[in-house]
This record gives C-alpha cells, structure tokens and sequence, in this order.
C-alpha cells in the first residue's frame, strides 16, 4: 500500500501523481482470492454506482460503455 500510495523506483504514487495521469496509470495487478472476487462483486460496478470520473475527457471516458457522469452525491452514505 506504501508504494501505490507514494510511489516506487521513480513511478510516482496516488498522492504524487498529477490528477491527468491517474486514467493512464496502471498502479497495481492484483490477484485476487476467491473471498476478494466474492468482495468486489458485493461491492457492485463503481461505473454504475457512482458515474463516470472521467466523463468528460475524450480520451479517458467510458462513454462506449454508456456510463453516465460521474454523481458525487451518490457517493455519499447519508
């Protein structure tokens, strides 16, 4: 978690990086156990729960999926 947050061997991390290069970045592969694939399905598509960040940005968006913007009130639990 300390390397994806700060960085490693000159990759910059989460916290460095400049938000325009987050959507090109491929921090991490993670290999998943049986429990942390059962995990991620409870947790549901963040496209279809929150929207699409990157809506608006020709290169990064999901507009081909069909995803709508991205709504930051969705995200809130209260």
């Amino acid at each position: 978690m300390r390397r994806i947050a700060n960085g490693y061997r000159g990759v910059a991390g989460l916290l460095t990086m400049p938000e325009s290069e987050l959507g090109q970045n491929e921090l991490f592969r993670a290999q998943l156990t049986d429990r942390g694939e059962a995990r991620l399905a409870e947790m549901g598509d963040p496209y279809e729960k929150y929207g699409d960040p990157w809506f608006d940005d020709p290169y990064l968006n999901a507009a081909d999926w069909g995803y709508p913007p991205y709504r930051p009130d969705s995200a809130d639990p209260g």
